[in-house]
């Protein structure tokens, strides 16, 4: 699985980027939708005592080693597409051997939550 993290941005704007933006982040890492996630923790980025939120951002993309041959074409789409949202930004990427990594999804349940499986409160 790809992680995508962000520091220094609102919960909600990664929310909504996440929505808007996993199809085609998907695309240019040649994979399914279902391997792209994101990790947004309520965080904020500080310089000098100064709260930098929306300022400064920090994405960090953890991948499996065998996707940093498209590393450039993802970093400028990254950068292209949250400036929208930060003043200054820098990406870092991360990775790591696939047969350190493992998984457990049950069949049971559907891989992710989605709009169209969410339960609605009646009004």
């Amino acid at each position: 699985m790809i992680v995508i993290s962000v520091l220094g941005l609102d919960q909600f704007v990664v929310g909504t980027y996440s929505r808007k933006n996993t199809e085609n982040l998907a695309s240019l890492f040649e994979c399914d939708e279902e391997e792209i996630g994101f990790y947004s923790p309520n965080s904020m980025i500080f310089h000098k005592g100064v709260e930098q939120t929306s300022w400064q951002t920090e994405i960090i993309v953890r991948a499996p080693k065998k996707y940093a041959v498209l590393e450039s074409k993802v970093v400028d789409y990254l950068i292209k597409t949250f400036t929208d949202f930060t003043i200054n930004l820098s990406v870092t990427f991360s990775y790591f051997e696939e047969e350190h990594h493992y998984e457990h999804v049950n069949e049971s349940y559907p891989r992710f939550i989605e709009r169209s499986n969410l339960a609605e409160e009646a009004m």
